[in-house]
């Protein structure tokens, strides 16, 4: 990305896929090679956007990179439930009121909840003689495994056509009979090594680049393809689209955003 989190909130975002590793006796974001600022530095952009728009709704998920430690899992969930606290959805709200079928932005406005936190299976860990399995970790720490309330896939492809239709055969499938969970949509390309010598003459040439960027500009170049995509599929199961770079394609976040607020419920 090339916004901070704040601005990309600001922006429209309300879903942040975050991917954090130990480093230094810290915890930082990172995907890859490719190191980024601390964990607590997101966390404190994402708490001064709650505290000036109180009325909003972020869905934050957390993965690691790369193997941690079992100081580095809880470092993560202590800072996250430490930052917001009553302000989390936790197990006793996922148990009655909070389902997703039903529950409507008014009642967790109502409620004063904001923030959703979605974590993966390996944040399984032990400390101090106590074993902290998923079922402890929501209930300590009010952080959900991702697959419980979260259908997610990642298509892995650099072409934009195939991206589309990965996703139309992800959403089909799934919408047909799960409602249980929400859905994310990938629309972000992934950047594959050379896999023959023509691609490899391609990269030497400028021709081609495995620059993240470069492919989100041919995905996002003709934004209304994005735009028709969604809104000639209105019956689907649409409810979160992520996306590379997203201030290439300010259009289509305007049109997200017009469309999720002329419909009622969660989204």
């Amino acid at each position: 990305q090339n916004l901070t989190v704040h601005e990309q909130l600001n922006g429209g975002a309300r879903y942040l896929d975050v991917r954090v590793c130990g480093h230094n006796n810290d915890i930082i974001t990172c995907h890859g090679i490719v190191k980024g600022g601390t964990l607590a530095s997101i966390v404190e952009e994402i708490d001064a956007f709650l505290c000036n728009n109180p009325k909003e709704f972020i869905i934050v998920e957390i993965k690691d990179e790369v193997p941690m430690t079992s100081l580095e899992k809880h470092q993560v969930l202590h800072l996250i439930q430490s930052t917001f606290g009553e302000r989390m959805i936790t197990l006793a709200d996922k148990q009655t009121w909070f389902q997703l079928k039903q529950v409507t932005m008014g009642e967790i406005r109502k409620r004063m909840k904001n923030v959703l936190l979605l974590i993966h299976n390996s944040f399984s860990f032990h400390r101090e003689g106590i074993s902290y399995d998923m079922n402890m970790v929501e209930k300590e720490f009010s952080c959900f495994h991702n697959s419980t309330l979260l259908h997610d896939k990642w298509h892995n492809t650099t072409n934009p056509g195939e991206l589309l239709n990965r996703n139309l055969t992800h959403l089909r499938r799934l919408s047909r009979y799960d409602r249980d969970c929400m859905m994310c949509n990938q629309f972000v390309l992934t950047p594959q090594p050379p896999s023959n010598l023509l691609d490899t003459m391609y990269l030497l040439f400028g021709l081609k680049s495995l620059q993240p960027i470069s492919l989100v500009k041919q995905l996002y170049q003709k934004e209304d393809a994005l735009h028709s995509f969604i809104r000639d599929r209105p019956g689907l199961h649409w409810n979160i689209v992520s996306l590379d770079f997203m201030d290439f394609c300010p259009r289509f976040i305007n049109f997200l955003i017009e469309v999720n607020s002329s419909r009622p419920g969660l989204h």
